[in-house]
């Protein structure tokens, strides 16, 4: 312990308060001791002991300050780190390599430890929400240390040899009974087949590692990733059940399989509720007061960041927006230099105090609840989809440069469409991109545009927007409707006061318009045209 302690000790930061923190042996500038970092020709000033003997009335003793330090250090500590502050509070230790600044001694081995490459095998085996058992066994299956008749005979036991499988038996191996025999094929087809992935030609770690890494949305990732431990667990459980005069069919397996998937599902996501109607839209302020939403943004964690923040009054109208670049940091400390409506639900608890802040973000969250103390504020969280503004903002420091907005004609296309689109409570949605054959010359142009969605390994499905035309003054009301073309018979649709129907092949009218005005378009496109 000793031994490590010069290098552990340069991870302790100390957060100044009264300024108790040794000045030359703490780390309480970030940049590490100040013993460390003064250059040879410089002495170390032995009648200076505590920080706070550097400050007079509140503020640095500059003069003292370049006496003792170097120009760099002292320009440093003066414009960045603020005084102590005269208070009985003690100067406060945060242990750097963990988020909440407490000492663990996982952290301290991980940072001294010369660790290899992480292997993905060894990552994707443990799943979280599988049990332990399950785990092992995928483990054991990964290194061949099961106790099958290929192992023995890898250790000098000669026995004669047979899988346990009735339609096609051969030797028995591993490589058999989890993926060559029948029973194998047929589950892991099952699974996989319906998720688009395709083993063929694959050896048994390359396929497991291809349901590893197979490219899903975020929420399936956990599901693909135990999903090879269930298979081979229960295919291991047929065959002892097998070897020991029990049938076991196929369709038990993927029985069993099937339940044990859906109970990690509800393990994961216990309060799994999708509610009839999303209310991700913005609502307006009483009367004498001011909203102000705030967004940050980071490329990277860390990397480059930024926030975009806008001020509006009580009928929705702009007052006030800017979005501008910052220093690198993570996603949370830019969210927390830019915050009273904001999307982060870790910064909206902690500055309600109800969780407690990281380390490395205290010092804005003290600078928030202070201005907090000053003026009446509340803080709510909002759904992403009712902070578009904000986000754009933020992302537009990024992408474009600082902007600044004294009204609404300042911002840019963009932001003044998504304005407009607040103050009419219009909601947003998430669609994400799929393949989509649109028609966009049918004959019934400026009535329903048409469009056929192509999902991957499944039918193409057809679909319209009803769109009312201008002339039709009852009708205009009513917006539009999407609805989907039956797959048996054709669809009509009134226009003009008759009925004409509508062909069930992919994207085409009756009257089927030219191959040329067929294009590739995504459904946000399909929306943003409607």
């Amino acid at each position: 312990m000793l031994e490590c302690r010069d290098l552990i000790e340069h991870q302790i930061y100390w957060k100044l308060r009264m300024g108790s923190a040794q000045f030359w042996f703490d780390n309480w500038t970030d940049l590490g001791a100040l013993y460390f970092q003064v250059p040879v020709e410089f002495g170390i000033d032995d009648d200076i002991h505590n920080v706070n003997d550097l400050v007079e009335n509140g503020m640095w003793n500059v003069d003292k300050m370049f006496e003792s330090l170097s120009e760099d250090l002292a320009h440093h500590i003066v414009q960045n780190i603020r005084p102590p502050t005269e208070s009985s509070q003690l100067d406060t230790s945060f242990w750097m390599l963990e988020i909440r600044g407490h000492f663990i001694v996982k952290s301290a081995w991980d940072y001294l430890r010369r660790r290899a490459n992480p292997r993905l095998a060894y990552k994707m085996i443990w799943v979280k929400g599988l049990p332990f058992k399950i785990s092992f066994f995928m483990w054991k299956v990964w290194k061949a240390k099961l106790p099958l008749d290929d192992f023995l005979r890898k250790l000098g036991y000669s026995m004669p040899s047979k899988c346990w499988c009735y339609a096609d038996p051969k030797e028995e191996s591993l490589l058999h009974l989890f993926f060559t025999s029948n029973a194998a094929r047929s589950v892991r087809s099952y699974f996989l087949r319906r998720a688009g992935i395709s083993l063929d030609g694959l050896s048994l770690h390359q396929a497991i590692t291809k349901c590893w890494t197979a490219p899903v949305v975020p929420r399936l990732k956990p599901v693909l990733q135990a999903l090879p431990a269930y298979i081979v667990w229960e295919l291991w459980k047929r065959r002892k059940s097998l070897k020991y005069g029990e049938v076991v069919s196929v369709s038990r397996v993927i029985y069993q399989v099937s339940s044990t998937l859906q109970a990690l599902v509800q393990l994961k996501r216990p309060g799994l509720h999708v509610p009839h109607k999303w209310l991700d839209v913005q609502t307006m302020m009483e009367q004498g007061w001011i909203k102000v939403n705030t967004d940050g943004a980071c490329r990277g964690n860390p990397r480059r960041s930024s926030i975009g923040f806008y001020i509006r009054d009580e009928v929705g109208d702009l007052i006030y927006a800017k979005g501008r670049e910052i220093s690198e940091g993570t996603n949370n400390v830019s969210e927390a230099v830019a915050i009273a409506e904001t999307d982060s639900m870790l910064l909206k608890n902690i500055i309600e105090e109800s969780w407690k802040p990281p380390w490395y973000i205290t010092e804005h969250v003290e600078e928030i609840l202070r201005l907090k103390e000053q003026s009446i504020i509340k803080v709510t969280h909002i759904f992403r989809e009712g902070n578009t503004l904000a986000d754009h903002l933020a992302n537009y420091a990024l992408d474009e440069g600082n902007t600044e907005c004294h009204g609404f004609w300042d911002l840019d296309s963009k932001g003044r469409r998504i304005i407009n689109e607040d103050k009419m409570q219009c909601p947003y949605i998430r669609v994400k991109a799929q393949h989509v054959a649109a028609c966009e010359s049918c004959w019934f142009a400026n009535s329903c545009f048409c469009f056929t969605v192509q999902e991957d390994n499944h039918e193409p499905r057809q679909w319209s927007f009803w769109i009312n035309a201008p002339a039709h003054a009852q009708d205009a009301a009513n917006g539009f409707r999407l609805q989907e073309h039956s797959k048996n018979r054709g669809n009509h649709y009134r226009r003009n006061g008759s009925y004409h129907k509508h062909s069930n092949k992919a994207g085409m009218g009756q009257n089927a318009c030219p191959e040329s005005t067929i294009s590739t378009a995504t459904e946000e496109d399909i929306v943003r045209r409607a």
